[in-house]
C-alpha cells in the first residue's frame, strides 16, 4: 500500500507487517521472487 508521504508498506501474510518501503521493486524481489520463466505483474488498486 502506497502511504501518504510516498513510501509503501505490505502484509506478508502472517509473518508479518512492514512499513517504510522505499523500494517496493526491490521489496518484491527479495520476499516474492519471480519463477524462472514468469514475469511480474502489479496492480495497484485504489479508492478515492
Amino acid at each position: 500500500m502506497k502511504r501518504l508521504g510516498g513510501e509503501w508498506s505490505s502484509k506478508n501474510g502472517q509473518a508479518g507487517f512492514w512499513v517504510g518501503i522505499a523500494d517496493p521493486g526491490g521489496f518484491l524481489d527479495r520476499h516474492y521472487p519471480v519463477p524462472p520463466g514468469q514475469e511480474r505483474v502489479v496492480r495497484c488498486f485504489a479508492k478515492p
